[in-house]
């Protein structure tokens, strides 16, 4: 699989995010990345599925969500069954948190949709390399969740290799470090604000 740039629903602007949508659909963004967080895990609450419901219908981009809560045993089921067949393509849960990983990857995966785990900065990697039969894709945190904005760790950098995804602080500043990990996709967080740059033009970037 080639690179390519997942941006992340949480650096969109919420009041026009319609507008957002037809701007990434004209990028060479291959997923969007959704952020669920519960106030729980995280110390922040951001979206569900009522605005999953409005990006289902009118995004052609591939979703990836990202769920920073405490129960994903028992919330990921309801979100399979409701998303399945859909442009839902992957979901990642945190490793710090899920109960029995093979049990949900196997009610993910059959419905067709990918599996991943997550690990925040101060979770070892070998919370991924002892689940990786049961996985499709591994996200290593760089800045802890909860919160765009957030600078990125440069320790957590060392925990990355082949076909990891980075979550966090991705700065274009910081781009070069990620290729020399040859990261499978950049999630961009921040880069879209932070550079100030229309998203048609960002995106067209070749990583």
């Amino acid at each position: 699989m080639n690179n390519f740039i997942s941006a992340s629903i949480i650096a969109a602007d919420f009041w026009n995010l319609e507008r957002e949508y037809k701007e990434l659909n004209k990028t060479k963004v291959e997923w969007i990345h959704y952020d669920i967080m519960d106030g729980h895990f995280v110390p922040n609450i951001t979206i569900g599925s009522c605005e999953l419901d409005s990006l289902v219908n009118k995004s052609n981009i591939a979703i990836d969500i990202h769920f920073m809560v405490s129960n994903p045993d028992y919330i990921v089921p309801y979100f399979v069954e409701k998303y399945k067949g859909t442009i839902v393509k992957n979901i990642t849960v945190h490793s710090e948190v899920c109960i029995n990983v093979k049990k949900l990857s196997e009610i993910v995966r059959k419905n067709g949709i990918n599996f991943g785990l997550a690990i925040k900065p101060k979770t070892s990697i070998n919370r991924i390399v002892e689940n990786i039969g049961f996985i499709d894709l591994a996200l290593v945190m760089t800045v802890e969740p909860g919160f765009a904005g957030q600078s990125l760790i440069k320790s957590c950098l060392k925990k990355i290799c082949l076909d990891l995804v980075t979550g966090g602080d991705t700065k274009m500043v910081n781009t070069p470090h990620f290729h020399l990990f040859q990261i499978l996709f950049l999630n961009l967080v921040n880069s879209i604000t932070i550079l100030k740059k229309p998203i048609t033009q960002l995106c067209k970037t070749n990583l």
